[in-house]
């Protein structure tokens, strides 16, 4: 009738008919499911018979082969596994073939005690279970349909059967799981071959890795990730399944507390098995309550509370794991059973050093392993992203971060890497030796020939001081990098943590703040000084701190003297734009202030009745601010020692110890990339990398005199708030006179 009458289109009809048919609503389940979690409606009816056909047969197969799910004629069942079956299915409409999985709910046998002579019942799960299981079905399709990766099974459609049954269908991966290729390699007797057997598998872990670390990048973090979780397809492929466990995060989601205990997980395990003694496959099982994931494969922090909530350190614990796996053929922990296991990961037991199973592994590898797997989960990698890279630079023969190197090691590891440049280095030093023999048997000559060789031998015996002296300073030099690499590094990292102490410390007074802010009916610039005041307060490098109204106008700033800002309009401005659309604290790239000088601003939304009312803007200069945290992560060391720079993101200068004029300028010109090629590659890795150490050589003279000088420098990444900086470090190391002052020259 709407049709008729002009009020829609044929293929607007065509839409809200597909709607309705086959789209769940994610805002209150499903359209067909009511509030105790029961499937009503149309199908309601045949949900029963369903179920009874279903579990015709011992594992449902026969019964469901030649239906039809929408577009979809089923084959056969794949598997199934704790929320569903997966059933093998074919598109009629795309003539390819997918895999469905349906949700089933579950059922239980239940012995009536009063009533003894008679055969156990079926009694269907509780609704709190049948609502959470739905939900957490939907949460699966729901988040795995959003994650867009070669390494993630993709989603092609939600809807229901003709039973009622919630099912989504996805790509049907063909290949084995790497659980099983494990238990395969395993099965050989030499440990040598089965090692290098496993060790095929690390390319395909730092393809996991990379997905992952996308699906860190939305925001999602999986909590079940294990090799029978991961699929090798027939292709080389490597495929993540099973998002049923996976929950979105944000860096506020860091401190929350953890949703039951050990306590309740031991009498569950103990109240749903018998009292015997759990054997190895125990571990594969994923639990299936409020603590979330697989014993051999959860994280510490999801047992103790002290220790934080959900963030990607869960999934590199998982992946850190595996990775000992495919050293050791074996898990990290030796147990009796699964309460002994998560009492040892409770506890914040170390596990067993990879490197005592098994000799043979590369140190460098077991020294990634061991920082994947690190109780304390501050000190594990940040994301599967830092892992993937370190895995990729010990694949590469790049040198690994988390390991230590000796200078006999490192001086190895740089001939092996550099083989032109060491061996133009040994000639060198063969043909100064070849020289000073020379010289020597020249000057005995000359002593007993006549006076004109006299000036000869002492040119010759000048050559031979020279040679002596190159000779010196190179092996200076080969001694000396690796010492001020780690340095550059080590002051880096506490740059690092300086900076981040400083912003946290203004985020928290500022979320203070913003709850005394609720309390005030009206923003007046006179009920909200004494506000802003405690913050400036507390805070002595920011110069000033407005309260925004949610128009983007300045109602009130503290101190007095900036009281001209009032009534002026922010609202254009980028970073407030980015705390009215995102709705969280932000802290800003470098801009001009109103003085013409480089600023950062730290905003924080405030929040009133579940709205957005406002924001706190904490402003400060980037030069000074800047200067005093560098120097405090310092912890006292000669400024002219270290130059320091930050650079955001996109290239620009945020901060450069040794030229401020630098500041606002790309760390990358052409011009720089023309005269100077090593340093631009320097910047250019230090930009696309984590965290890394470099050096490169600058041929100079002063005075006709040429000298070799050495860069030599270290980066790390500083995060917070959604912004993105680089720490960089550096340090000149001049061949014959050691550690120079930074120029400022360029």
């Amino acid at each position: 009738m709407l049709v008729e009458q002009g009020v829609i289109s044929e293929q607007q009809f065509c839409t809200l008919i597909d709607i309705v048919t086959f789209a769940p609503s994610f805002s209150n389940l499903n359209p067909f499911i009511d509030q105790r979690g029961e499937i009503v409606g149309k199908w309601s009816k045949s949900v029963d018979e369903a179920t009874d056909m279903d579990e015709s047969s011992s594992d449902g197969t026969s019964s469901v082969i030649g239906c039809r799910y929408a577009n979809y004629t089923i084959r056969g069942t794949i598997g199934r596994g704790g929320l569903g079956r997966v059933l093998e299915g074919y598109d009629r409409t795309l003539s390819r073939g997918v895999a469905i999985k349906e949700l089933l709910i579950k059922k239980h046998k239940n012995n009536d005690p009063n009533k003894n002579d008679k055969p156990t019942m079926e009694v269907e799960s509780s609704t709190d279970t049948r609502r959470r299981e739905m939900l957490r079905f939907l949460n699966e399709v729901h988040i795995t349909g959003q994650l867009q990766h070669p390494g993630i099974v993709p989603v092609y459609r939600l809807s229901v059967n003709r039973n009622g049954k919630l099912f989504y269908s996805m790509k049907y991966v063909r290949g084995r799981s790497m659980g099983s290729i494990f238990d395969t390699n395993n099965s050989n007797q030499d440990p040598a071959k089965v090692f290098q057997q496993r060790m095929h598998q690390l390319g395909r872990l730092i393809e996991v890795c990379n997905a992952v670390a996308y699906a860190h990048a939305q925001g999602i973090v999986h909590r079940d990730i294990k090799p029978d979780n991961i699929v090798i397809g027939d292709h080389g492929e490597a495929v993540i399944l099973d998002w049923g466990l996976a929950k979105q995060y944000s860096d506020d989601d860091m401190q929350v507390s953890i949703e039951t205990n050990i306590e309740e997980l031991l009498r569950r395990e103990r109240r749903n098995g018998s009292d015997d003694v759990i054997k190895s496959e125990i571990p594969n099982l994923s639990l299936d309550g409020e603590i979330i994931g697989t014993p051999a494969y959860i994280a510490p922090e999801v047992l103790s509370p002290i220790l934080g909530g959900v963030s990607p350190r869960i999934d590199v614990y998982a992946l850190g794991t595996i990775l000992y796996q495919i050293i050791t053929g074996r898990f990290p922990y030796d147990y009796d059973n699964v309460d002994h296991l998560l009492q040892q990961k409770a506890n914040m037991h170390d596990p067993i050093d990879p490197i005592k199973l098994n000799p043979n592994c590369p140190p460098e590898l077991a020294a990634i392993c061991r920082r994947a797997i690190e109780c304390d989960p501050i000190k594990r990698y940040p994301d599967a992203g830092a892992l993937a890279e370190e895995l990729q630079a010990f694949q590469e023969g790049r040198l690994v971060s988390s390991y230590q190197y000796a200078p006999f090691e490192w001086v190895k590891f740089k001939i092996l890497r550099h083989k032109r440049a060491s061996a133009i280095i040994l000639a060198f030093m063969l043909l100064s030796v070849a020289a000073t023999m020379f010289s020597v048997h020249y000057g005995m000559e000359a002593r007993v020939a006549n006076m004109n060789a006299t000036q000869l031998e002492k040119d010759v015996n000048l050559a031979i001081m020279t040679s002596n002296k190159l000779s010196q300073t190179t092996r200076q030099a080969l001694g000396e990098m690796p010492k001020l690499q780690s340095e550059c590094l080590n002051r880096s990292m506490q740059i690092n943590e300086s900076l981040r102490t400083f912003f946290k410390h203004v985020e928290t007074d500022m979320v203070s703040a913003s709850r005394d802010l609720t309390e005030i009916d009206a923003w007046t610039s006179t009920s909200l000084t004494a506000v802003l005041g405690k913050i400036v307060t507390n805070n002595v490098d920011l110069t000033d701190v407005a309260a925004i109204d949610s128009t983007g106008h300045v109602v009130s700033v503290y101190p007095t003297s900036f009281s001209y800002l009032l009534g002026q309009n922010y609202a254009e401005r980028h970073h407030v734009q980015r705390v009215f659309n995102e709705k969280r604290t932000i802290l800003s790239e470098m801009y001009n202030s109103q003085e013409g000088k480089p600023a950062l601003s730290l905003c924080h939304p405030v929040f009133r009745d579940g709205k957005l009312h406002g924001m706190l803007n904490g402003f400060f200069f980037a030069d000074t601010a800047l200067n005093r945290l560098t120097r405090a992560g310092l912890m006292g060391s000669t400024a002219a020692r270290f130059r320091v720079r930050l650079v955001q993101s996109d290239g620009k200068m945020l901060y450069d110890s040794s030229n401020p004029s630098n500041i606002g300028q790309k760390v990358i010109t052409s011009q720089l990339e023309k005269l100077y090629p090593n340093k631009t590659q320097f910047f250019r890795n230090a930009l696309t990398t984590e965290i890394g150490v470099h050096e490169y050589v600058v041929d100079g003279a002063i005075n006709s005199e040429r000298f070799l000088e050495h860069e030599i420098g270290a980066w790390n990444t500083f995060r917070f708030a959604q912004a993105e900086w680089k720490i960089i470090l550096s340090v000149r190391f001049r061949e014959g006179l050691g550690v120079i002052p930074i120029s400022t020259t360029d």
